[in-house]
């Protein structure tokens, strides 16, 4: 993630609305990558829509499965990021 938003240091996302998330173990010793993320996204313009969230995850490996009721939560975060989004192409088509 480190590199891709490198590369993206000379691109301006303003105008652009988005959020961020990570996964992550259910662990006290484990971190959010997203709080990274975030602040890098908006130091290039990317207006925020809804605050961040780590998903969490069963294991540590390429296939762990999320944790019960992960899955509701990032549908519900979708919905708020789809309403959010078709509010504001009201406002530009009106």
């Amino acid at each position: 993630m480190k590199e891709f938003l490198r590369k993206l240091e000379n691109i301006t996302l303003a105008g652009i609305y988005g959020f961020a998330f990570d996964t992550k173990i259910d662990s006290r010793l484990s971190r959010s990558a997203a709080k990274f993320i975030e602040k890098e996204l908006i130091n290039l313009g990317l207006k925020i829509i809804s605050p961040l969230e780590s998903a969490i995850v069963l294991g540590n490996t390429k296939h762990s499965e999320l944790k019960e009721l992960e899955e509701g939560k990032f549908h519900q975060i979708g919905v708020q990021v789809g309403a959010v989004l078709a509010d504001r192409e009201k406002m530009i088509s009106a």
